[in-house]
């Protein structure tokens, strides 16, 4: 399978498994790890693109990024299956300040406005 291809695949499972999660907001998460090393803040100040580009430093911190990411987000999963206080809050929020029923009401909406055409 072609990287473009696993790559396709990797995100179409990822989505059906989490929902609507984007690349863009996984690389914003990768990026803003990325921007706390002072070591990637230095190199990129002392070299030019290309050769920032090509620093086995950058892959190496890449690599941790994504390892720091992945870890961060299975600790806040485990904490959130295993304290039914945070799940009650969660859902709270969800509720609250992230407006689910009114998005899953307008998706709905839209769904059955757009099979009614």
């Amino acid at each position: 399978m072609a990287d473009t291809n696993l790559s396709a695949f990797i995100w179409s499972v990822d989505d059906l498994l989490r929902g609507d999660y984007k690349q863009s907001d996984y690389g914003k998460v990768i990026r803003n790890k990325l921007l706390e090393s002072k070591t990637l803040q230095q190199q990129a100040a002392s070299n030019s693109r290309e050769q920032f580009a090509n620093s086995p430093g950058l892959a190496r911190a890449q690599q941790d990024a994504i390892i720091d990411a992945l870890d961060a987000q299975q600790a806040i999963s485990s904490q959130a299956l295993n304290t039914p206080e945070l799940k009650k809050r969660m859902l709270e929020l969800l509720l609250g300040s992230f407006n689910l029923w009114e998005a899953l009401k307008e998706k709905a909406t839209a769904t059955n406005g757009a099979s009614d055409a």
